[in-house]
Formats: structure tokens, sequence, C-alpha cells
């Protein structure tokens, strides 16, 4: 499973899981509580891998495979110092990872966090070119304009459009010191 950080609700969700042949990819997936999931959550909190070798051995974890797996690696998604979520892999089998097997998941989530990392920022840099286009395209038509109204109008229509506005309205009126006075 791969549970990614939300920042907008301070929460982590499990983004994708793959299972006995199933992948599932959830980006909105449901966010992780103490009694759905507390090895990613211990992970999460700890910035540390948690590393159980049977989960039946009278261990008190929660986990929403705890009946079908036996052993888990649970290792934190961090990137210079930032948490972005937790990788989380499990095995059917009682102390199946050894420490080669650890090593080499710490270099994978290493990777998984790049990558992580290299898409936000890849979209966020999208997202600013989308928007500077945009106000290009804004300011282009304005500047088509030689009338006042016309200029009002288009502002009014563009920057409704580009933020999805329903209804706006433009104000004109005196200097704020004159505003209220009769």
């Amino acid at each position: 499973s791969i549970l990614l950080y939300d920042r907008s609700h301070n929460t982590i969700r499990n983004s994708a899981r793959y299972f006995q042949d199933e992948s599932k990819i959830t980006l909105d997936g449901t966010s992780i509580t103490e009694s759905d999931n507390s090895i990613a959550l211990q992970a999460w909190t700890t910035h540390e891998t948690v590393h159980i070798n049977d989960l039946h051995a009278g261990w008190d974890w929660k986990h929403p495979l705890e009946r079908e797996l036996q052993s888990l690696v649970a290792l934190p998604l961090r990137l210079a110092g930032v948490m972005l979520g937790v990788l989380e892999i499990g095995s059917l089998q009682a102390h199946h990872f050894n420490t080669t097997d650890l090593a080499t998941m710490q270099q994978i989530s290493n990777q998984l966090a790049i990558a992580l990392s290299n898409a936000t920022a890849y979209a966020q840099s999208q997202q600013v070119a989308r928007n500077k286009t945009q106000a290009n395209d804004i300011i282009a038509k304005l500047q088509q304009q030689l009338e006042v109204g016309d200029i009002l109008n288009v502002t009014i229509q563009e920057l409704g459009k580009a933020i999805g506005a329903k209804k706006a309205r433009i104000r004109l009126g005196t200097s704020p010191s004159n505003i209220g006075e009769s």
C-alpha cells in the first residue's frame, strides 16, 4: 500500500494498494485512523521504519489486512525532511523479510519519495504555466478594447470564467476616504 499525506486535511490517505493480484488506486482514499492502521501511523508519526515479523504473535497492531498478512514493513516516504506518506509492504508468511529485503525496501521508498516529489513539482509548474497562459489571454483581450465599458465587460467575463465564478461584479467609486459620506 501507498499512503499519501493530504495537506488540506492533515492526514494520510490510503491512495494505492496491490493485494492478491488486484490493484486499486484512489488518490482521495479514506483517511487513516489509529483504529484502521496503527502500523502506518506509527511509521508516519515516528518517521521510522516499522518492521513486524509476525502480526499474529500477540501484537496489538491494527491493519486492514491483519488477518491475511503475517509480516509487514511500513516505511516513511520522506524527502529532504518532508514527510510525503508511508509505503507498506506485507507478506503472507511470518518472518518473511531479512535485512537485505529491508535495505532494498528502504532504497525503493527513497526512490518513490523522489518520484512523488517530482510529480508534485511538475503538476505545480503545469498549473503555473496554465495560469500564466490564461492571464496572457485575458491581457490580450483587454488590450483590444477601446472603451472603459468594454474593458470592464471583458474583465468580468474572463476573470469569472478563470475562477469559475457564477456571479461577478465590478464596483467603481471614489476614493476610500469618501465612502459613506453624504
